[in-house]
């Protein structure tokens, strides 16, 4: 593996910014859809996620107490197309519980110091380690880089991380590489990268934008 310094780091970055500089997320203005929309993105495409959140918007609503006074059944009915309906209804009837027992906001868990924020959300069932950080990152405004599928397979590719290691490791080594204001780019970078060209299977090298640093190039 190359030894791994911020000079190549900060070099990647600038050229994923040329390469794809409408990259963004909307974002929702309540954390709570925003933790919903997390949810049904689980192991699955953001487009099912994104009908599976309309449909729910429209069938049951999104705010805590709509899902609190709907029942599993018809929550995993409207959010069928998110996949894994049932166990998504379940997070998110224990994820409007549990931020009801908090006083009704997730902004009393997001005004906490960053480990302390990310141990309370993953008291949550179904809350992992990534979707904490996700919206940790996203409405907290938190500086910490969350690692999906994407990002852990693309800065090993790019020699950025090491490879076969643990979420942990794969997430401190990027945050020790880049500045806390650049955190949210790295991630939706690295994502959008991992989308377009450096795909799991049959990564489209020759057209990278990343191609000629990249010590993985084919």
């Amino acid at each position: 593996m190359m030894a791994i310094d911020i000079e190549y780091a900060y070099k990647i970055l600038h050229r994923l910014r040329s390469a794809f500089p409408k990259v963004q997320v909307e974002l929702e203005t309540d954390p709570f859809r925003g933790l919903i929309l997390a949810i049904l993105s689980q192991n699955t495409r953001d487009t099912y996620a994104y009908t599976a959140y309309r449909s729910l918007e429209e069938r049951i609503g999104l705010s805590i107490e709509d899902i609190l006074k709907a029942d599993e059944e018809s929550i995993a009915e409207a959010i069928r197309s998110a996949g894994l309906q049932r166990e998504k209804a379940k997070r998110l009837k224990e994820a409007a519980k549990f931020i009801a027992g908090m006083g009704g906001s997730l902004k009393s868990i997001l005004d906490l110091p960053l480990d302390e924020a990310r141990a309370k959300l993953m008291e949550i069932e179904g809350i992992g380690r990534k979707t904490a950080d996700v919206i940790l990152l996203f409405y907290g405004g938190k500086p910490v880089i969350p690692v999906d599928t994407h990002v852990r397979r693309v800065s090993a590719r790019l020699g950025l991380t090491g490879r076969g290691i643990g979420y942990e490791e794969i997430r401190r080594g990027l945050e020790s590489l880049y500045k806390p204001e650049d955190y949210m780019d790295v991630h939706l970078l690295l994502i959008a990268l991992g989308r377009s060209y450096c795909r799991s299977r049959k990564p489209r090298c020759s057209l990278c934008p990343v191609n000629d640093i990249c010590p993985s190039r084919t």
